[in-house]
C-alpha cells in the first residue's frame, strides 16, 4: 500500500466562449429552416465547422441545424422534381 498518495487534479475542459461565427450558424440554422434552405442550411453547416474549430458557444447547434435544413431541403427538392417529372409524362 502507498501511504502519500498524490491528489490528481481534476482535467479542466476549455469553456465555450460567445462568438460570432458560432451566432452566425445558429441564426442561418434556424432561418434556413423557413427561408432559402440550401443556401442558408449550407452557410449554418460552414459557419458552425468555424465555430466549433474556435470552441463557439452555438457553432454545434447551428450546424445540426445545418444538416438538418440541407437533408429537409434535399428530400423536399426530390419530391418537386418527381412530382413534375409524373405531371409532366401523363401530360404527353
Amino acid at each position: 500500500k502507498m501511504k502519500n498518495k498524490l491528489p490528481i487534479p481534476p482535467i479542466r475542459q476549455k469553456e465555450r466562449v460567445k462568438g460570432s461565427m458560432g451566432t452566425a450558424s445558429l441564426v442561418c440554422g434556424i432561418l434556413g429552416l423557413f427561408l432559402f434552405p440550401f443556401i442558408l442550411s449550407t452557410l449554418a453547416i460552414i459557419l458552425g465547422a468555424i465555430g466549433r474549430d474556435r470552441n463557439e458557444k452555438y457553432a454545434t447547434t447551428g450546424m445540426v441545424l445545418g444538416i438538418i435544413g440541407f437533408v429537409v431541403s434535399v428530400i423536399v427538392i426530390a419530391v418537386w422534381v418527381n412530382m413534375m417529372a409524373n405531371l409532366l409524362s401523363s401530360i404527353f
